[in-house]
């Protein structure tokens, strides 16, 4: 059973707490900077406004940093639409073609624990996050010059957020319906990852942004640029292929309660969105204030799924990468990832699927976290994002050594320093002489598998085994059994790749409260609850016989006083 996760800004399941105030607030001081732009020499560099690798160096702190750019080549993909809405309400859908954009990752030259999540659009704004501290940076609007600002962010813990959601977190549950063999296990976990993203901007957005919609455009780029980086680290891209702006009014109505919105969002993406515009996960933003300290409701282990592969987000901060992380947050609870314990940790102060606030800006998954991911890369339900895209379907131009395969690349391994794919030349990203293919479950020694190698074994009954097809490196799609087979020794009957059983599905209802819970006590649960449902049942049928007996016998007396002659003939004429 899916179940909707509330979330603090980072992470914390408060349900009962009263109202308060969650945001991001900076110190009144902040330090002026005059970052310079460093000139780079890279072949893979494209000519124009915004190149693929920049560098800048500034003084912060006493410090003189050197920050390395490199452009988010896999920010939108090639099916990348915007939405918007006539004054009638008529829905105008476009599919630009940007070629270049001002969004870039990177580093700190020199520090292994930092991390650049950049606009360049209109001078530098967004985070840089050195080994110990976090910083935002952004131009000096009032004057003229190169002058930044770059602040010291903090988040506002309010009080009332030490509160143990031990048991709230047992509510989730996230099922595990294969077990595959340890090889092919590793090549899931290997594999690249591809989420297709969906952003939705309700009316409140609009308004909050100006009534614009190219500038609620850059917010939801901003916040997207940081969840494609904090993503990337477990090796799983998230692409926008669209984004929609509600700037007449809202598809249905926003209301304060997270969980109704959820409810409602996800029902307007099943009979609404996908129709017009597929996608993996669809996630919505709202400046509406959400109910208590809640900013993000999600539902558990769902990506994939048409009902329920979406989440809901409050714009609670003025930082965007405040709000990537709620994103990367509630799309964890969709890939099936829980609430960290206090025994999980990422090797940082704060963790993205963390349940408590922290100082610094979360930017790591924990090892609890990788775990539940894997649980669900290994679950039926996880197919879609294991789908490799189109070569067509990536917009960015090809650029060599970024270890995705684009038009006009055979391969890439990588840079020739970190290769080590004997298949693949990695400075020109073309096959070796000899070799055939350089990936795939139906590549072997750089040549391709011959008709009808399994290239992915059956998992159980309602899976079928898949075979090369001796042209292609890559697997097939998945096949799974025809819906209705017999499985489990006939206990069930598949259903889209699963062998759901009474017994599971009762299981899965009842052990919700307490994930612990055997299935015998479940059983006789069940037993005692369908006894006393018959008791019930029997009491109210004696007591209903009664009264209905007790009326036809009062009909009866009334009618004999009334009607003697009748009930002497009627007696006659059935003797």
């Amino acid at each position: 059973m899916l179940l909707p996760l509330l979330l603090l800004t980072a992470g914390l399941l408060l349900p009962h707490q009263p109202a308060a105030s969650l945001k991001l607030t900076f110190e009144p001081y902040y330090e002026v900077v005059f970052p310079k732009k460093i000139d780079t020499q890279y072949k893979r560099d494209v000519q124009g406004k915004y190149p693929d690798v920049l560098q800048y160096g500034l003084h912060l702190g006493g410090k003189h940093l050197v920050l390395h750019l490199e452009k988010n080549e896999d920010l939108l993909s090639a099916n990348y639409t915007e939405t918007y809405y006539l004054p009638d309400g008529t829905p105008v859908t476009t599919s630009p073609k940007i070629q270049h954009h001002c969004y870039y990752q990177g580093n700190v030259k020199n520090d292994n624990g930092s991390l650049l999540s950049l606009s360049t659009c209109s001078g530098l704004s967004g985070l840089i996050q050195t080994e110990g501290q976090m910083y935002l940076i952004e131009p000096l609007k009032e004057t003229d010059s190169e002058a930044h600002a770059v602040y010291e962010a903090q988040m506002e813990i309010p009080k009332t957020c030490g509160v143990d959601n031990t048991t709230y977190r047992k509510e989730i549950v996230v099922k595990k319906s294969r077990s595959g063999t340890s090889a092919e296990q590793q090549k899931i976990l290997k594999a690249q990852k591809y989420v297709h993203l969906y952003v939705v901007a309700d009316n409140s957005m609009f308004v909050k942004y100006n009534r614009s919609i190219p500038i609620v455009k850059t917010r939801i780029y901003e916040i997207i640029n940081f969840v494609n980086v904090v993503y990337k680290a477990i090796n799983t891209f998230v692409a926008l292929t669209g984004i929609e702006v509600w700037n007449v009014s809202d598809q249905f109505k926003v209301v304060t309660s997270a969980a109704q919105n959820l409810g409602a969002f996800s029902d307007w993406r099943k009979n609404v969105l996908l129709s017009r515009n597929p996608n993996d996960n669809a996630q919505f933003l709202t400046n509406t204030d959400f109910d208590g300290a809640t900013v993000g409701l999600a539902f558990v282990a769902s990506m994939c799924t048409d009902s329920q592969s979406a989440g809901v987000n409050q714009d609670h901060s003025e930082p965007s990468i405040a709000i990537g992380a709620t994103v990367a947050h509630e799309m964890g609870h969709n890939l099936g990832m829980n609430h960290d314990s206090n025994s999980c940790s990422c090797g940082a102060n704060s963790c993205i699927m963390a349940p408590d606030l922290s100082n610094n800006m979360p930017r790591l998954f924990s090892k609890c976290s990788l775990q539940n991911y894997q649980d669900f890369l290994f679950s039926q339900m996880s197919q879609c994002i294991l789908i490799v895209p189109p070569k067509e379907d990536i917009i960015a131009p090809a650029v060599c050594g970024n270890k995705f395969t684009e038009i006009g690349e055979d391969c890439d391994c990588g840079t020739v320093e970190e290769c080590t794919n004997p298949c693949c030349d990695a400075a020109t990203c073309k096959l070796m002489p000899t070799a055939k293919c350089a990936e795939g479950e139906c590549c072997d020694n750089c040549q391709i598998k011959k008709p009808g190698d399994v290239c992915r074994a059956a998992k159980d009954d309602c899976d079928l085994a898949d075979f090369c097809d001796g042209m292609s490196p890559v697997c097939p799609s998945d096949r799974f059994s025809v819906n209705g087979s017999p499985c489990k020794n006939g206990q069930g009957y598949c259903f889209n790749g699963r062998c759901p059983t009474h017994q599971s599905q009762f299981t899965t209802l009842w052990s919700v409260k307490n994930p612990n819970i055997s299935t015998d006590i479940v059983i006789i649960i069940l037993v005692i609850i369908i006894a006393i449902a018959l008791v019930i049942g029997l009491v109210f049928l004696v007591i209903f016989c009664r009264r209905k007996g007790k009326k036809q016998r009062t009909s009866l007396l009334q009618t004999s006083l009334d009607h003697p002659a009748e009930l002497v003939t009627r007696r006659v004429s059935i003797l």
